[in-house]
């Protein structure tokens, strides 16, 4: 390779990319953090697959089951990823065409340390897919810029995107729009042949997600299962029209309210706030030049308006996508796109005259700065949010092994035994400090962990124990029992006892427990 071919800035967006990501990480890179997901896949899992809708997943998740290579490894799984990460930034620049080279550096730093890349590292265990899923959902529109019939690559692409997990095609929705905001920039094409343009990219998303649902359809009926109902994945795409004018509204106000309010972990801070506040601002100036410069005629500027209002749209389809689902941090990385908008549109600032080229290269540093400012508070969260997850990890280690300690001290306990546990655990005593920090999506406080579907796997993992849990119905006929209903609740003495050979801890009273 020359060297001149590692300064374009193909190679700056990666390598900036990839040195940032490996900075902002590196706690999670080199310390053991579980999630609730995370704790249930050791020593290696990749998640819920075929039945989620997540065909390919399933499919390269067995795959490397069966060959060895799936363990939950922090360090490896998250170089894997990050670098993943690094080259979809670096596909995005070149589909872009962005030849700044400060404008490539900062989009390469943003891909790695928007929030979702952390709440993407709190499932360690299947975050190398996470990374494939972005990559195929930025490639569509790179195949169609650069190849005659990019459109079959594109469609497969949006097809295996979605395959493993659909959270992240509004990644390829919004870098197409983005393309049509460039070609009413560049000037060459007229606005029927770009409205033509927008169609074909639509019809390529169709196709794109109708071979999705097809190999969808054929996988269930094939493994015999039925989709399953989390987070909307059997009504995903059935969007009634009446609610669809609400849906494009909320995706709409949710991006255009960041400077303002948080949505999922993007702008949990005030100072976060504040700095998009801040790139808006900045970037005020830059649009206003680029209309009054570039598209010369009125209809240019109204598409150019136009889209503009489809794009906070776009890379928030996710809202649209599952109307009745629980959208978190991890879901939300095509936001990315947001804070690149006006670094792209850098490209197209008029340099031609002297004063021209002060008043550019002041908005230009102006978004520069204050996209540094962004990037740098972003780098700061994300560590605070690993260090909240490492405290919490410690609490619930400490804490099961208190329980699991005074169970073995209760009079008449045998291993033989089985468990009941009665509700939840809800001891007033119990709290930590780092708890409102865990902001990010996937990252959870030490009472969501002990009361996780993963309380189980949390024992086994750090103390060694693998516990006969009993059944429901024999946790009902033990909570229904009358010696069961005067037992204090968890943590007063007495919440442990041993009735009828079986270790009996009760969280909550018959009327708390859930």
């Amino acid at each position: 390779m020359q060297f001149n071919k590692c300064k374009t800035p193909m190679w700056i967006a990666f390598s900036s990319s990839f040195l940032c990501a490996c900075f902002t990480h590196l706690f999670a890179l080199t310390n053991v953090l579980h999630n609730y997901d995370d704790i249930a896949s050791m020593p290696g899992g990749y998640g819920t697959g075929t039945v989620s809708g997540r065909w390919f997943l399933e499919f390269i998740g067995q795959l490397s089951l069966d060959l060895g290579l799936n363990y939950n490894l922090p360090l490896l799984n998250g170089l894997v990823f990050l670098l993943l990460i690094s080259f979809s930034a670096s596909i995005l620049v070149k589909t872009l065409h962005i030849t700044k080279k400060a404008s490539a550096a900062l989009i390469g730093i943003l891909f790695s340390v928007f929030p979702p890349v952390a709440s993407a590292l709190f499932f360690r265990f299947t975050v190398i897919f996470y990374g494939f899923s972005i990559l195929f959902s930025i490639l569509p529109p790179f195949f169609m810029v650069r190849y005659r019939f990019g459109y079959i690559g594109s469609i497969l692409f949006i097809a295996l995107s979605l395959g493993i997990y659909q959270a992240y095609i509004p990644m390829t929705i919004g870098i197409f729009v983005l393309l049509l905001i460039q070609e009413v920039l560049n000037g060459k094409l007229s606005v029927i042949s770009i409205i033509q343009r927008g169609l074909l990219y639509c019809t390529v998303l169709i196709f794109g997600f109708l071979l999705y649902y097809g190999i969808t359809k054929l996988s269930t009926a094939a493994a015999g299962k039925d989709l399953l109902d989390y987070q909307g994945i059997q009504t995903m795409g059935q969007i009634s029209l009446i609610d669809l004018p609400y849906l494009i509204w909320k995706a709409f106000k949710d991006v255009c309210l960041l400077p303002i309010r948080d949505y999922c972990g993007i702008s949990y801070r005030q100072v976060i706030q504040t700095a998009y506040l801040l790139l808006i601002i900045v970037s005020f100036p830059l649009l206003v030049s680029i209309l009054k410069n570039i598209t010369k005629t009125i209809s240019a500027r109204i598409v150019f308006l136009l889209l503009c209002l489809v794009f906070p749209v776009a890379i928030n389809f996710i809202e649209i996508m599952v109307p009745d689902g629980w959208i978190y941090t991890l879901m939300v990385y095509p936001l990315v796109l947001l804070p690149c908008f006006p670094l792209i549109l850098l490209e197209y600032l008029p340099y031609q005259e002297q004063q021209s080229q002060k008043i550019s290269s002041t908005i230009a540093k102006s978004v520069c700065i204050a996209t540094i400012l962004l990037s740098s508070l972003y780098v700061y969260y994300t560590n605070v949010n690993y260090t909240a997850l490492h405290y919490e990890n410690r609490q619930v280690e400490n804490y099961l092994n208190s329980m699991v300690t005074q169970v073995r001290m209760t009079e008449g306990f045998r291993s033989d035994m089985e468990w009941v546990l009665i509700g939840e655990v809800a001891d007033p005593l119990l709290g930590s400090m780092w708890a409102e920090e865990t902001a990010y999506g996937g990252n959870s406080y030490a009472l969501h962990l002990i009361n996780s579907f993963s309380f189980s796997d949390w024992i086994e993992n750090y103390i060694g124990y693998n516990i006969a849990f009993a059944s429901e119905d024999t946790i009902a006929a033990f909570t229904a029992m009358e010696e069961v209903q005067h037992m204090p609740c968890w943590p007063d003495y007495g919440s442990i006892q041993i009735i009828h050979d079986t270790v009996i801890i009760k969280f909550q009273s018959v009327s708390q427990a859930p």
